[in-house]
């Protein structure tokens, strides 16, 4: 844990916690901050999946259509469990299982492109319309560039579902073919995800997008990746410093700074740090 991070922690510690509840906070150590299969599993697991799933609600707070980028990125992640599986129990016998899984595969693509023409249908919704003779306000501009930069997204997610439906197709194919088609669409389903991402961070308001966007990179994508899809305990404990730097950092800009955070999406910034907090908490007794 670097200095500066550790610094983060001991200051969030001395104004969050009681003296009696942490008896000398400036002695932690790295070290220290353990726990065992038990506490994360009764305790710290669940509030780490409700911090991430406060996230997402969080998002669709935020972000112009995030509700329906959030639902695409859901999608990509089943389609990419069912494909892993493929290639785990199909790699040396192609059987009436797999061949489930490619009908699976299939029908999970198909409805993936059927939900994404209907969200193409969708209208974007401007406070009001356009007027040439009018001047737009820097709020109205920024919305109008927005929605375009969000519509060009989707439209480039169309064309990735064409390419995501033919390499699903592949796997009818023959063995080797199929296998390789498996990887192809591995590569395929990534790129959905990572523009998903980008796409999700993009939609937020561009006075606090910069911050969202390091509370994703550093915060909520490392927690929901790296402790709770692979169930990485030592994860958390190992980079519990950096952790905390990022969300101290972003819950003090959008609540104490400057820039002006609606009540709702203020209340779940701070229901975000009271659950972040009772995880420092379990992992400091």
């Amino acid at each position: 844990m670097s200095v500066l991070r550790f610094v983060s922690l001991i200051v969030l510690l001395g104004s969050s916690f009681s003296s009696a509840s942490i008896p000398y906070a400036y002695s932690l150590k790295g070290q220290q901050l353990k726990i065992n299969n038990a506490q994360y599993g009764r305790y710290v697991r669940p509030q780490l999946r409700s911090i991430i799933s406060d996230f997402y609600q969080m998002m669709k707070l935020v972000g112009i259509k995030n509700q329906y980028i959030i639902e695409f990125k859901s999608k990509t992640e089943n389609l990419a469990k069912i494909n892993l599986r493929y290639q785990n129990e199909c790699s040396k016998n192609l059987n009436s299982t797999c061949n489930e899984m490619v009908s699976d595969l299939l029908a999970e693509v198909n409805k993936f492109d059927l939900d994404l023409l209907q969200l193409q249908a969708i209208p974007f919704a401007l406070s009001k319309s356009p007027n040439p003779k009018v001047k737009l306000n820097n709020t109205e501009l920024y919305q109008i560039d927005n929605q375009l930069s969000l519509s060009e997204k989707i439209d480039k997610l169309s064309n990735y579902s064409f390419k995501l439906k033919r390499d699903a197709e592949l796997l009818l194919s023959p063995k080797k073919t199929g296998l390789s088609a498996s990887y192809q669409l591995e590569k395929t389903i990534q790129s959905i995800h990572t523009l998903l991402e980008f796409t999700l961070i993009e939609g937020t308001p561009l006075t606090y997008r910069e911050k969202y966007r390091n509370a994703w990179i550093n915060f909520f994508k490392r927690i929901e990746q790296n402790i709770l899809v692979n169930n990485n305990i030592d994860y958390l404990t190992r980079n519990i410093g950096d952790l905390n730097f990022t969300w101290n950092e972003f819950h003090l800009r959008m609540t104490k700074g400057k820039d002006q955070v609606n009540p709702q999406l203020r209340t779940m910034i701070q229901t975000i740090h009271n659950r972040w907090n009772s995880i420092l908490r379990i992992m400091l007794n």
